[in-house]
This record gives C-alpha cells, structure tokens and sequence, in this order.
C-alpha cells in the first residue's frame, strides 16, 4: 500500500461480504456500520470509536471514488507537514468542483468531537476552516463518484472503472 499505514481500518456497510471477499489479501481492520443507509457520517462516527484519542492524522476516503489514486493520498499525506513551504497544518483535503472533502486528513481526536450526519461527512467542517489551518489537493476528477447507475455507466465510459 502506497501510503504505508499503521493501521488501517475498512467500514464495512452494504454488500459487506462482497467487499471483505475482494480484501481478504489486505492486513486490516473491519468495523461494520449497520446504520450505512444513514449516511457517510454514520461510517465516520464508527470509525472515530476505534480510533485513540490523539493529534495523529487519520486519512479518510470513500470506496466511491474510481479516479482516486494513491499519488492523490500521498499528496494529501505531505500536505499537512508541508515544512518546505513554511507550513504546517493538521488538515488536508480535496477541492473538486466548488467543495472541499474527501479523501481528507484529519487529526484523530477531531474525528470524535465532530458531530456529522447524514450525507455530508466532514464536508461542512473542512469547508469552513480558515485557509492557514488546511493545505488543499485540487482533484477535479474526484468530483466522479459512483452514487447512481448512471455515475457507473460514466464511470465506465471515462475508462476509470473496468466494462462489466
């Protein structure tokens, strides 16, 4: 895995068996949410009860993103400790179309304080941080994400997710 975790942690909701069978190679974690028809944010509030109570950085994303490659993620992961630059800052995250969300980075202990719900996940949050307390990834092609039958066939069109 391209961004070497220390732990990493799989939120498991719909189609469950069919996502552990294509993971089972993969030393991780798994949590199920059994609320996932509630939204992104029920996911989140799983994961945040596994997680310490710490400044560490936790790199969050969705399994709906087929343009999303790691070089993306390590971007994000080098954003936050962007020295070089003079910054740094506890939050990354993707701008794609006129919003800023996932995949994101985040301190662990914010992840739990954070009261999410619905759809929305981290969205309104990483939105209104002020610009020195977030190093943003512009990402256009992350806007894609597979919610309806038509955003597959797209998908499947744009060549990011292979022909059935």
């Amino acid at each position: 895995m391209a961004t070497s975790p220390e732990r990493l942690l799989l939120v498991t909701g719909a189609f469950e068996e069919q996502v552990l069978a294509a993971v089972a190679d993969m030393a991780l974690e798994v949590a199920h949410n059994p609320d996932w028809e509630q939204g992104l944010a029920t996911s989140l509030t799983v994961a945040a009860k596994r997680l310490p109570d710490s400044d560490q950085p936790v790199l969050i994303l969705g399994c709906d993103q087929p343009a999303l490659e790691a070089t993306h993620l390590l971007a994000l992961l080098r954003a936050v400790g962007d020295l070089e630059h003079g910054r740094r800052c506890d939050h990354a995250a993707t701008r794609y179309v006129d919003a800023v969300g996932m995949p994101a980075l985040v301190p662990a202990s914010e992840l739990q304080r954070v009261s999410v719900s619905g759809d929305t996940g981290l969205r309104k949050i990483l939105n209104r941080l002020d610009a020195d307390a977030i190093s943003i990834i512009d990402a256009a092609e992350l806007a894609l994400d597979i919610d309806t039958d038509d955003d597959l066939r797209s998908a499947r069109e744009r060549g990011v997710l292979d022909p059935v």
